[in-house]
């Protein structure tokens, strides 16, 4: 890209100016996010001692630069390191050679044009999968959860943005679901756009067709692909072969959407994801290791206590605490669900027996009976705790009625933001 800049360039760093010159709070909490991409220098906006430059990735703009260190004033830091605001969010962001740090920023203006917000995002989430929590850089999280928050604004205002007319999403049901299925309906409607659902007997997947050949016939008709699915390789093969986004509704191996809508959850109750302490308790499933890959890039802490030979995969494990490294948040996986629960601002829990474990359910009863979420595990966690759970719920098992139906529960909540959490991902991908 040449020195002056493509004509979308110029457009994107001038709304950017125009919308985001105000002077932004700034807090010294750094998190390593990625790799800076090559910049350009433009033209001085008239900020003494400024020089604007704006970040490029793939090709087009994701963030204006400003490498004036009078903008660091107090921030105790080396003068080639440099301030950057990502204009769809108002982000802050330290660029330092070849890693980019993020602090948590949330000083949005007042006016939050959500149509341009898509679409200033979509220059870095525009037809990318989603398959795991950790296709999302630590930014990108927040990104989401502040367009998600934004959404669900404007929907309960009655507003009904159509960021994705005309835009139509292919939905693969391998399993079953209730949550899943209505909310990424009703998001591509509330959005402007319209969802297929697809049965198991619809498409009949290994035996009728192959992945390939789907994912290549729905890549002709759709704009992405939603896949629900017993395998976590099935997804992959969609991925690869689909020149459309493929998102993750669930799998065997992850459960990324209902991060998003817990973490979108955790933020409402408590003003805020660092520093949160959450125990799961149970078994370490698909829902568990999103869960640790997402709380890891925001901060917070997980405590994870399941029984010997039901713990996370050792894989994810590895890769939430080797990005807590760098966020602050603290990951931890044991055996004793009081010593998790103790202090806990949020107990989280999941079924024992999840779709294609039934002929293990006495084992599994077994197993788990000392992992129940009841009242006395709840009155041992920090006052204010708060109970989730992604449902459906077997009540008397993993959790009892009077915990689930009580006044710490927020599944209901978390259920709901399953639709803002969805919606916000579909407008930024698809």
């Amino acid at each position: 890209m040449g020195d002056g800049g493509s004509a979308d360039s110029k457009g994107f760093i001038a709304g950017a100016q125009k919308r985001f010159g105000q002077r932004l709070r700034r807090k010294l909490v750094y998190e390593e996010v990625g790799v800076a991409a090559d910049t350009f220098p433009l033209q001085d906006d008239g900020r003494q001692g400024t020089n604007e430059r704006v970040a490029v990735r793939d090709g087009l703009p994701t963030a204006l630069v400003w490498t004036s260190t009078t903008l660091c004033s107090g921030c105790d830091l080396p003068e080639d390191w440099f301030f950057s605001m990502t204009p769809a969010d108002a982000q802050v962001t330290i660029i330092r050679a070849s890693s980019i740090l993020r602090t948590r920023e949330h000083s949005v203006p007042d006016e939050y044009d959500i149509e341009e917000t898509a679409r200033r995002n979509l220059m870095t989430f525009r037809g990318r999968d989603f398959l795991s929590m950790d296709d999302l850089s630590p930014s990108e999280v927040w990104q989401v959860l502040d367009y998600a928050t934004e959404l669900k604004r404007r929907g309960t205002a009655g507003e009904r943005p159509p960021v994705l007319s005309g835009k139509v999403l292919a939905m693969i049901f391998e399993k079953p679901s209730l949550r899943t299925r209505v909310t990424f309906e009703v998001g591509m409607w509330e959005l402007g756009g319209h969802a297929i659902y697809l049965a198991p007997q619809d498409i009949q997947l290994g035996t009728r067709e192959s992945p390939t050949d789907v994912a290549h016939n729905l890549e002709r008709w759709t704009a992405g692909i939603m896949a629900r699915v017993f395998s976590h390789e099935l997804l992959e093969q969609f991925a690869r072969a689909a020149t459309i986004p493929v998102i993750n509704g669930l799998s065997d191996r992850e459960h990324p959407c209902q991060t998003l809508a817990d973490l979108l959850t955790i933020r409402e109750r408590f003003r805020g994801l660092e520093g949160i302490r959450v125990a799961w308790i149970g078994d370490g499933n698909n829902v568990c290791q999103s869960l640790l890959l997402g709380a890891a890039k925001v901060g917070a802490h997980v405590s994870v206590a399941t029984p010997p030979g039901y713990e996370p995969d050792e894989t994810v494990l590895a890769r939430a605490k080797a990005i807590a490294a760098h966020t602050g948040s603290r990951i931890s996986a044991g055996t004793d669900p009081r010593a998790a629960a103790r202090e806990a601002d949020v107990l989280y829990t999941d079924v024992w027996l999840s779709m294609g474990h039934e002929g293990e359910r006495a084992e599994r009863l077994a197993a788990f009976a000392n992992y129940q979420v009841d009242a006395r595990m709840v009155s041992e966690a920090a006052r204010g705790v708060v109970v989730m759970h992604c449902l459906p719920a077997h009540r008397g098992e993993e959790i009892t009625p009077e915990v689930l139906d009580g006044p710490a529960s927020i599944v209901l909540e978390q259920a709901e933001n399953r639709l803002h959490a969805q919606k916000a991902l579909l407008a930024l991908t698809l």
